[in-house]
């Protein structure tokens, strides 16, 4: 079969704190979307990046067999969140130009 090349990318792709939210307690463990497709296959060669470079991102996609992307917003359990409990969004784009890595 060989090895199949996989890019995750994205700025919640190596997120942890973030999977929380603002209603957690103690979580047994946390695996980040990278950790979990990393450790997924052993034939599964990985290359992440956090999609705030877009050319660097463009690159890894090309050079891969499947792109991952993995966006969104922040919560409260990361400083800055990008929205929480009295602090609405004025627009639906999503932030850090996450609209371009798309």
């Amino acid at each position: 079969h060989g090895t199949i090349k996989l890019a995750v990318m994205g700025r919640n792709a190596d997120a942890t704190n973030n999977m929380q939210g603002n209603y957690f307690g103690d979580a047994p463990y946390l695996v980040s979307p990278l950790q979990g497709l990393t450790d997924f296959d052993a034939s599964v060669e990985t290359s992440y990046c956090d999609g705030s470079n877009t050319n660097q991102a463009v690159r890894l996609a090309k050079a891969a067999d499947v792109a991952v992307l993995v966006v969104g917003l922040t919560s409260e359990a990361v400083s800055p969140s990008d929205e929480a409990e009295g602090k609405d969004r004025e627009s639906l784009i999503l932030p850090e130009n996450q609209d371009a890595l798309i």
